[in-house]
């Protein structure tokens, strides 16, 4: 599947400074980023922990790419089934909080954050099932040497507050054995 970006979001982006080529290059990172955290969290569980854990989180393949035109694009592997977000990039719940995979996703975004030390934490966790796409990663620190760390859509320390101040442990989180999040 190509992606583009929609007249709209050309605008935001470029509103932040950074170049749709640059935007595009930081997308796909993040999408393995978020690849990364997501396997590292199945890889995690131990063959018991898997039994009671069940099903995890996939992000497929994603590439960078350029049309004929110069346009800058990503590539993605098509994901059937209906589109669901289970956490938005303000670190919010979308839907039912009791339901298994919403309580997946918020487990998948504090693993995240606590693999990391607490720099970023994986959001806007959205696809068809447990197959994944698009998502935004909110960082400790907005910029790195005056560049905007990841993607116009980090809402930064907001979004990981926002998570922290929501997020209650349960089932999920106990047994990949995180800590609270204080």
């Amino acid at each position: 599947m190509l992606k583009r970006y929609h007249p709209e979001a050309v605008k935001n982006i470029v509103d932040t400074g950074v170049g749709i080529d640059e935007h595009t290059k930081k997308a796909v990172q993040m999408h393995l980023l978020a690849r990364n955290f997501a396997s590292q969290l199945t890889r995690s569980l131990a063959p018991e922990a898997a039994i009671k854990f069940g099903e995890t989180f996939r992000y497929r393949n994603v590439y960078y790419g350029k049309t004929k035109e110069g346009e800058s694009v990503t590539i993605e592997e098509f994901i059937d089934g209906k589109f669901r977000k289970y956490l938005n990039n303000t670190g919010l719940l979308c839907g039912d909080k009791a339901e298994p995979l919403c309580q997946k996703a918020k487990r998948l975004a504090h693993f995240s954050h606590e693999k990391s030390k607490g720099k970023i934490l994986l959001v806007d966790i959205q696809g068809g099932g447990f197959e994944l796409y698009d998502p935004e990663i909110a960082s400790s620190e907005l910029f790195d040497d005056n560049e905007m760390l990841f993607c116009a859509g980090n809402l930064s320390e907001m979004a990981i507050s926002n998570f922290k101040a929501a997020h209650q442990c349960n089932q999920y989180c106990k047994i990949l054995g995180l800590n609270n999040l204080d």
